[in-house]
């Protein structure tokens, strides 16, 4: 079993890949087949995300204790 996750518009794309690099000798079966969401880029828990990792300004990342 193999968790896939793609990004909006790329499902399609996705799944013909992992065809390729499966073969035609294995069956592609899909368990469970939810749309890719997207969401805005800002608010309070990006940009905690972002602080925590320090890549504010192309600042390298800090270390976490």
């Amino acid at each position: 079993m193999v968790d896939v996750r793609f990004l909006p518009g790329q499902r399609d794309l996705v799944l013909e890949r992992i065809k390729q690099l499966a073969g035609p000798d294995i069956t592609i079966d899909i368990e469970m087949g939810l749309i890719a969401m997207e969401a805005p880029f800002d608010g309070s828990l990006v940009k905690a995300v972002i602080d925590t990792l320090g890549v504010v300004g192309g600042d390298p990342p800090r270390e976490i204790a």
